[in-house]
Parts: structure tokens; sequence; C-alpha cells
């Protein structure tokens, strides 16, 4: 859990520990169960993870998060990496964009699920 609070605030797990956690763990156990069950999604907390966080609460977040399809969104646009029209231009001879555009999509669709796509700016939206 402590890694995933690093991973996704882009913090060292000791720091996610020390200043993260407390605060994660209040907002999950006094904000409304939307924003509570958002928090836990951008987070990807299990169900066990939740449990450990705020206790009796966790299937009332939980079930939230599923009835909704609540899911973390991995969106590396700001890294700068290729986008997929990015890729098509340098694609080998025979190759052609359209394949390569679809192929990259349609492994983009397998990676999402169907539900709501959070980041961190849909916290508190």
């Amino acid at each position: 859990m402590l890694k995933k609070l690093g991973k996704y605030s882009h913090l060292s797990t000791k720091k996610a520990n020390v200043e993260l956690y407390p605060v994660i763990k209040l907002l999950l156990n006094n904000l409304d169960v939307d924003k509570a069950a958002k928090i836990a999604a951008f987070y990807d907390f299990s169900r066990e993870e939740l449990e450990f966080l705020v206790g009796e609460r966790a299937k009332e977040i939980a079930e939230y998060i599923e009835r909704h399809r609540l899911h973390r969104v991995e969106d590396e646009t700001f890294l700068g990496l290729p986008t997929t029209d990015d890729v098509a231009e340098r694609l080998e001879p025979g190759v052609t964009k359209e394949k390569e555009k679809r192929e990259m999509d349609k492994r983009d669709q397998r990676r999402r699920k169907k539900g709501k796509d959070l980041t961190l700016d849909s916290f508190f939206s």
C-alpha cells in the first residue's frame, strides 16, 4: 500500500508513510463515499488495503468503486512518450499507418476497463 502511495504520488515509500499515509487515511475515513472511492480507485487500493485503512467502511467504498466502475488511468503524456500517431509516422516499410494505429488502439483499449477514468484532478471535482 505504501508503495502505491509513493509511486502514484511521486514520493519515496518512507515519505509516503510519514507524510501521505496519515492524510489519505483521514480523507478516506471522513469524506463522502464518492470522494473517498475516487481516492481509493486512484491509488488502486484492494479491498484488503481499504479494510486496513478504514475498517468496516471499506465495504461501502469498494462497492461504490465497483458499482461506478472507477479505475486508475495511467496518463503518461506528460512524460513526452510517443503517441499512436508518432509511432505510426516511423513505421517500417510495408506497414501501413492505419494498421499500426489500429493495433496500438486495440492495446490501449485492452488496458482500459470500461468505467470512469480517474486522474489526480478528479478527486475533488
